[in-house]
C-alpha cells in the first residue's frame, strides 16, 4: 500500500501544470535581437558610405542555372575608373548607361 501511495504522489507532481523554465525562450529571443541589431548596424554603416555614379556596360554574359544576365561595367569616381560585375535585368547590354552604387571609402566595393 505504501508503494501505490508513492506512485500517486509522483503523478500529482507531474499533472501538466508545472511551469517550464523560461530561460530557453528568453535566451533565444535575446540571441535573435542581438543578431538583428548587428545586421541593422552593418547595413546602416554601409548605407552611410554609399554613393552613386553612372557606369557604362562593357560586356554581358549569360551564366548560371537560370541563364542569368551578368554585366561587366566601368564607372568614374573622381579621376579614377573602376570596374564591377553585377546581375542585370534581361535586355541590358553593351554600351548602356546604368546607375552604380559603390562604397565612397572604397570604390572597388560595389554591389
Amino acid at each position: 500500500m505504501n508503494f501505490s501511495h508513492r506512485a500517486f504522489d509522483a503523478r500529482a507532481r507531474n499533472d501538466g501544470r508545472s511551469r517550464r523554465p523560461l530561460w530557453q525562450p528568453v535566451s533565444l529571443l535575446l540571441l535573435v535581437i542581438v543578431l538583428f541589431g548587428y545586421r541593422a548596424a552593418v547595413e546602416n554603416d554601409s548605407a552611410s558610405t554609399q554613393e552613386t555614379s553612372f557606369g557604362t556596360i562593357a560586356q554581358c554574359e549569360h551564366r548560371g542555372r537560370g541563364n542569368e544576365n551578368f554585366c561587366h561595367y566601368t564607372f568614374p569616381v573622381g579621376d579614377e575608373q573602376y570596374t564591377g560585375v553585377s546581375k542585370a535585368e534581361p535586355g541590358v547590354g553593351f554600351g548602356q548607361k546604368v546607375t552604380v552604387y559603390y562604397n565612397s571609402q572604397n570604390p572597388n566595393v560595389n554591389p
